[in-house]
């Protein structure tokens, strides 16, 4: 959803706190919090309109192979003490 400039509502566990990091909207395990997190995204269109924005940043900036190689690589080296 992130790639394709989304603005996400997502539960507020860590690895989707890290995975949508500052480009989502993360809500407690609560009824209550989740219909207030989409009232406020229905009432703050300029939000959600950088939210998208954002989201396709992050996607660019962490997510993209090239990172993900790179990082993996590194493991790797670090690993084989290298």
């Amino acid at each position: 959803a992130l790639g394709h400039g989304c603005a996400v509502l997502a539960l507020g566990c860590a690895f989707n706190r890290y995975t949508i990091g500052k480009a989502g909207i993360p809500y407690d395990k609560d009824p209550d919090d989740l219909a207030a997190k989409i009232k406020y995204s229905i009432d703050h269109p300029e939000k959600i309109k950088e939210l998208r924005v954002l989201a396709r940043e992050r996607i660019h900036e962490e997510f993209m192979w090239e990172r993900v190689v790179d990082e993996y690589e590194r493991v790797f080296r670090e690993l084989a003490g290298k």
